[in-house]
């Protein structure tokens, strides 16, 4: 039923009058189908409207939330499923929740203002809070294959960015595949030579996404861009003084490592801007300037700024 549009629709109708007993039996019908409706574009609006309107936020963490973060794995390369494991923490935000989508569970936003008692800012915190632990346990667990897919990359950037909670485990497991070689080979290309991981790593170094409104980066509140910084230096240069962060500043990480250097020198502490000096001494920045390097003017930028 809740697969076709109707049937969605009815769905989310019922959920919105319900009262609480309704919805907790609407949850229970649910549960079992739940991979299903993810992956499903009309059903999934059920599961977003059910996030909405339910004010028993604790039923919905061990009824729904749980079971959602543990299909991650199977849900994360899909945009359907993707946009499933965001709802949560982003909400209808147009980065994911297209204006058509927003506008359909907008249908029973005044519905739920006369049969809700819990504020809807608080509703919204208390689902995200909900569900962060168990969605960062997921990146913690399978971040390493998933920097290597799009959506995997989309999914753990708004995961790092917008989830509650200690992310350093999270931070460890996405920032470790990059230890390997670099550059990687024809048939095993480094995390960073992919398009969208870099995408990713440059997004969480800027501790934000670009709004084209404002012309400036928006920073995220729930997440540290200068503990990813000091990080990424320590998991990923410390093990080789350097040379893996110095070969990826002259071949496909240039704009990465540009953003490194700059998130080091505005929030770095003296330590790391020390090490992060070091690693480019005179020598690495002549041939750095001798080079034809795609984005090398804005490295070099970033590496005049830090070691004025």
């Amino acid at each position: 039923m809740v697969h076709t549009r109707y049937g969605s629709q009815s769905a989310r109708y019922f959920l919105a009058y319900g009262t609480a007993k309704d919805r907790k039996q609407i949850t229970k019908l649910l549960k079992p189908h739940l991979e299903r409706i993810c992956l499903d574009s009309e059903a999934q609006l059920v599961l977003f409207t059910l996030l909405d309107v339910t004010d028993d936020t604790k039923l919905l963490s061990k009824s729904i939330l749980a079971d959602l973060a543990a299909l991650a794995p199977k849900l994360y390369m899909d945009a359907n499923g993707r946009r499933a494991l965001l709802y949560p923490l982003i909400y209808r935000s147009s980065r994911h929740i297209t204006p058509a989508m927003a506008t359909v569970l907008a249908y029973t936003d005044p519905i739920r203002a006369t049969t809700s008692k819990k504020d809807e800012e608080l509703r919204r915190e208390e689902v995200r809070k909900a569900f962060s632990g168990d969605i960062l346990k997921q990146v913690e667990m399978n971040a390493a294959k998933m920097i290597l897919d799009t959506g995997g990359s989309l999914l753990i950037t708004e995961v790092l960015l917008c989830a509650d909670g200690d992310k350093l485990a999270a931070i460890d497991a996405v920032l470790r595949p990059l230890q390997s070689p670099f550059p990687g080979s024809k048939e095993h290309k480094h995390p960073v030579e992919l398009s969208h991981t870099a995408r990713m790593l440059k997004q969480l170094l800027q501790g934000g996404h670009w709004s084209h409104a404002t012309k400036a980066v928006i920073r995220s509140e729930h997440f540290d861009a200068a503990v990813f910084a000091s990080a990424f230096l320590r998991i990923v240069g410390d093990d080789d003084g350097g040379e893996r962060i110095r070969k990826m500043a002259q071949g496909d990480g240039t704009f990465v490592i540009a953003e490194l250097c700059e998130r080091i020198d505005k929030e770095g502490s003296a330590e790391d801007k020390k090490k992060l000096k070091n690693w480019f001494s005179g020598d690495v920045v002549k041939s750095i300037k001798s080079q034809d390097i795609r984005g090398g003017g804005v490295l070099l930028e970033k590496l005049v700024a830090l070691k004025a």
